[in-house]
């Protein structure tokens, strides 16, 4: 009887897994909209793309030590 119902279990698991696979987005796309929203209000507060480009850059090399140390 333990198996038919790890079976079940394992059954909606899967059916659960694959329905949030298809319908939510990676977090790639979370990161993707948050670049694209800040280099958006950055541009809209005055800043040239030369400088939004520089600064995005200059940030994400600043945060490599960090993430080496994860």
């Amino acid at each position: 009887m333990q198996n038919a119902n790890e079976g079940a279990l394992a059954r909606a698991a899967l059916r659960s897994s694959a329905w949030a696979e298809r319908w939510f987005p990676d977090a790639w796309v979370f990161a993707a909209l948050g670049v694209i929203l800040v280099a958006a209000a950055a541009l809209a507060f005055g800043a040239t793309p030369a400088v939004t480009v520089n600064a995005f850059g200059d940030g994400f090399w600043s945060l490599i030590p960090f993430t080496m140390q994860m």
